[in-house]
């Protein structure tokens, strides 16, 4: 909802005619509501990361895997400060690989997959051995 106040500036430059001041008004506005959005995101996405009570599920797995349809390719920091990046096919294949694990095994590669670049690798050979890729 928008308050009061952040709409003050911007219809008083155009009861003013001053346009630069409502560029620079509706500017700030916009600015300050996607930052409220992604505090709110950012709250709830730590949240649930660190609840102790949420164990890995394939809903966050698949999350980190995540591709929007326009990328072919995604870029992740690892935990040990590594940056690596996933292909569609590697995602796919973790993916799969993923799911035909017990839930035991989901959770020790959900918590093991992102922690170093060994792990990573680690876990990737293994999921082209289970999808029979080369």
């Amino acid at each position: 909802m928008t308050d009061k106040k952040d709409l003050t500036p911007i219809i008083q430059s155009v009861v003013d005619g001053d346009r630069d001041k409502f560029v620079s008004s509706f500017d700030d506005s916009i600015k300050n509501r996607i930052s409220q959005k992604l505090a709110v995101k950012h709250y709830e996405t730590s949240k649930n990361i660190l609840d102790k009570e949420n164990k890995p599920t394939e809903e966050n797995f698949v999350s980190k895997l995540d591709f929007l349809e326009s990328e072919n390719q995604k870029e992740i920091k690892l935990n040990d400060g590594n940056v690596i990046i996933i292909n569609e096919k590697e995602a796919n294949n973790l993916l799969r690989l993923y799911k035909s694990l017990n839930n035991n095994n989901q959770e020790s590669m959900s918590n093991d997959i992102f922690e170093s670049k060994d792990n990573y690798e680690r876990i990737l050979e293994l999921s082209k051995e289970n999808n029979h890729v080369n």
